[in-house]
């Protein structure tokens, strides 16, 4: 509005020379409120939930079948895996009394064609230890028989945390045996180890 009254209003209502302007915060009844603060706010107890009972569910073998280790430091990572060669578990330099004082954690690796495979990895995983199923593939096999070969050694092993490829003809015959392999990894929640050979397919 026009006029002097009007205009003394205006006047007064301006912050004068040397006044501090203040913040926002500063002001009486004002909230400083960002929508995209608010949002996440309101989804974390949602995504903590979320994330726990992911955790809970977790019945993957990789998880439910390891062993448990306390890193230290910024130390790199390294797995020590040992090779069951079919000899005795319990005697000998490299039995398992021995082997449960090594001071780093232990994996180990028994061969699926072993006859007793399920007795040897029964016993290591009673003492503690991980272990992984060690499968080689016949030359020239097919994505077919990396399924059927898979699926009979993981469901006989029951308690391995993951598969180690083979030494002898390996996982990685071709690239559709390995894409199979791991593809049916995957879906099982099986570790995977594989040997540096060839091209090294599988893990490209």
């Amino acid at each position: 509005e026009d006029g002097p009254e009007a205009a003394g209003d205006t006047a007064a209502a301006r912050p004068a020379i040397g006044t501090p302007a203040g913040t926002l915060t500063d002001r009486d009844g004002v909230t400083v409120n960002r929508p995209d603060r608010q949002a996440r706010a309101d989804e974390a107890p949602e995504a903590e939930a979320d994330t726990l009972a992911e955790t809970v569910a977790d019945t993957r073998p990789v998880v439910v079948n390891a062993e448990p280790v306390e890193l230290t430091g910024d130390k790199p990572l390294m797995s020590i895996v040992l090779i069951d060669d079919g000899t005795s578990v319990t005697t000998g330099p490299a039995g398992l009394a021995a082997l449960r004082s090594f001071p780093y954690p232990l994996s180990f690796a028994v061969d699926s064609n072993l006859a007793d495979a399920a007795e040897r990895v029964a016993r290591y995983r009673a003492a503690g230890f991980e272990v992984l199923a060690m499968i080689d593939l016949p030359q020239g096999a097919a994505p077919g028989d990396a399924e059927t070969s898979l699926a009979v050694t993981l469901d006989d092993l029951d308690g391995v945390v993951g598969v180690l490829e083979g030494t002898e003809g390996g996982l990685q015959g071709s690239r559709a045996v390995a894409d199979q392999v791991s593809e049916i990894l995957a879906q099982s929640g099986h570790g995977l180890v594989t040997q540096d050979k060839g091209l090294n397919t599988m893990p490209k």
